[in-house]
């Protein structure tokens, strides 16, 4: 019988992907250590794939009127409110 805290198919394959993306960003460091800013700053420091996307478009929105860091918080507190935002993110890998 399974336990009520046993991880679902979903939550494996969704820890499946983001661990995929990761391996695969270590391979382009030892393959390009040029790469090491941007595979930091996208993958490698952050702890999700959500945490991912959030700061990548937080990145590319900051002005100076609003900071970047300030649209990836207002997107991660969307993110964490409703997880159909995290399931649509890995749809449209």
């Amino acid at each position: 019988m399974m336990s009520a805290d046993a991880p679902t198919e979903e939550l494996i394959a969704r820890e499946a992907m983001w661990a995929h993306m990761r391996r695969e960003a270590e391979e382009a460091l030892r393959l390009d250590p040029s790469l090491t800013p941007l595979m930091l700053g996208a993958i490698l420091n952050r702890a999700s794939l959500e945490e991912a996307v959030v700061h990548r478009i937080a990145a590319r929105l900051g002005a100076s009127a609003v900071d970047a860091e300030t649209i990836a918080d207002a997107f991660l507190q969307a993110v964490r409110d409703d997880a159909a935002i995290a399931m649509a993110f890995r749809a449209d890998l």
